[in-house]
């Protein structure tokens, strides 16, 4: 079993081929799906989806091609029913306290929380960032899920080995 995160899939929105350079809606949520199938292919994976998964119901059903457990972090424009995501997906969050001390979300949340996490895993920014070592944005824009190894690299680099591999 491997666990992975990644955020605003954003299927069936008509911006987003253009943005991410594909020729049509198929087009880039077909990649967006294979991508994620491709990575979190069996049914013992688990696949946590940091917000924005699909604009209109119909696209949720997608993830059912994705043969991983999914759990899913609401984010700004995931503004359907509950069930409608639940439907798609094992369990459904707000925001998650992964492991204790890294938190999943979809929106970048305060440093003030920096007291009690070690890091914030989230999406929303896209290809933008934080230039702060507590947040670590995991959205599909960068081409692939991020391991959950990648993770916990970040949140503890003091268990690598060689600090010069930090994420």
């Amino acid at each position: 079993m491997d666990v992975y995160f990644t955020a605003d899939l954003h299927l069936g929105h008509k911006l987003m081929p253009i943005e991410r350079g594909f020729s049509s809606i198929k087009e880039h949520d077909d990649y967006v799906i294979d991508t994620l199938a491709s990575v979190a292919g069996s049914k013992r994976d688990v696949l946590w989806i940091l917000g924005d998964v699909a604009f209109g119901k119909h696209n949720l059903v997608r993830l059912n091609e994705i043969p991983a457990i999914k759990k899913i972090v609401l984010g700004n424009h995931d503004q359907y029913a509950a069930e409608n995501y639940a439907a798609v997906a094992n369990k459904v969050f707000g925001s998650f306290a992964w492991k204790h001390d890294v938190l999943l979300t979809h929106i970048p949340v305060s440093t003030q929380q920096k007291h009690r996490f070690k890091l914030n895993v989230h999406g929303h920014l896209h290809r933008h960032y934080i230039d702060d070592l507590f947040y670590l944005n995991v959205g599909i824009d960068y081409g692939r899920p991020f391991s959950s190894g990648e993770i916990l690299d970040a949140a503890h680099p003091e268990l690598l080995v060689n600090k010069e591999e930090r994420v």
